[in-house]
């Protein structure tokens, strides 16, 4: 067998074992924080019913967009948009909340209206904000296919 095949299969080898390693590293870290993670994400949803209590659904997205504008990463995000879904399915219904929100299914669309949204609010640019939009985007699809 001559050399460069050698030296092909010792790297291919290498890197199978580094992405085996990989895997079972990301499930092990998985599985030691999945309980931590619900646990939180039951919190947030609570601490979102509670606030929903009173609030409409337009109260509730100017919450969300209240606390992604005063942190910063994915957790961050991810636990407002916890917020933002839990607090939109617990909040009176606001009739004009969904007013103008194109199916997800009109990507184009979505785009000009989210970074329109997000423009509108004081986020401009925003690709957290931009995503954020997504939960109202998938509330307004359920209640429309209710």
């Amino acid at each position: 067998m001559p050399t460069w095949v050698k030296v092909l299969l010792g790297i291919g080898c290498g890197l199978a074992v580094l992405l085996i390693a990989f895997g079972v590293g990301i499930f092990y870290y998985v599985n030691g924080h999945k309980d931590q993670w619900v646990a939180e994400g039951k919190k947030i949803h609570d601490e979102a019913a509670a606030y929903a209590a009173s609030k409409t659904g337009s109260d509730c997205v100017d919450e969300s967009i209240r606390r992604l504008s005063s942190c910063s990463g994915i957790v961050c995000e991810v636990r407002t948009r916890v917020f933002l879904n839990a607090c939109l399915e617990a909040a009176a219904e606001s009739p004009q909340l969904c007013d103008g929100v194109p199916p997800r299914t009109e990507l184009i669309q979505t785009a000009r209206w989210s970074l329109g949204e997000c423009a509108r609010r004081g986020m401009q640019s925003s690709q957290p904000c931009s995503r954020l939009m997504q939960e109202l985007q998938k509330h307004c699809d359920r209640k429309l296919h209710r």
